[in-house]
């Protein structure tokens, strides 16, 4: 099962209460990710995606599966088991945007085993959809559009 996804990008400039297993997110500003974002599969039709939200919930949403709780249709998974699903989003920086001393790709609550890619380059994975995962990706933002992607593998 897919578990509830935010995402959220953060300028930081400090993070403290290290050691915590909620840290705290403190910096200069921050642009959140949150909203629409872009669902596909190869060989699926591409669908919206609401994050924070899961897959199950939005491959219903878009008519592709009936009612996931109802009755005995959560037997019939293999739409959202047998593919590796990615979640897509573009965003924009300003030149301003990237003066900040670090900037860090914050997601809270992300499905096991996701893959996370900016701008095409790997920048981590995750293990646990109950941990909180920072990365920083300082070094592959650019002034101009970015784009996000977190690929779901086959469960």
């Amino acid at each position: 099962v897919y578990s509830v996804m935010i995402f959220l990008l953060t300028y930081l400039a400090v993070v403290s209460a290290i050691g915590l297993s909620d840290e705290p997110i403190v910096g200069s500003g921050q642009i959140l990710l949150s909203g629409v974002w872009q669902v596909s599969a190869p060989d699926q039709p591409n669908v919206a995606g609401q994050v924070p939200g899961d897959l199950i919930t939005d491959l219903y949403h878009a008519r592709l599966i009936p009612r996931p709780y109802y009755e005995l249709n959560w037997k019939n998974h293999s739409l959202w088991t047998d593919h590796d699903w990615t979640y897509t989003k573009t965003f924009t920086l300003s030149q301003e945007d990237l003066e900040y001393t670090a900037t860090w790709l914050v997601f809270d609550g992300v499905k096991m085993g996701g893959n996370i890619f900016v701008n095409g380059q790997t920048i981590g994975s995750t293990q646990d959809q109950f941990l909180r995962y920072k990365f920083d990706v300082s070094a592959v933002l650019k002034a101009g559009p970015n784009t996000v992607q977190v690929t779901l593998p086959q469960s």
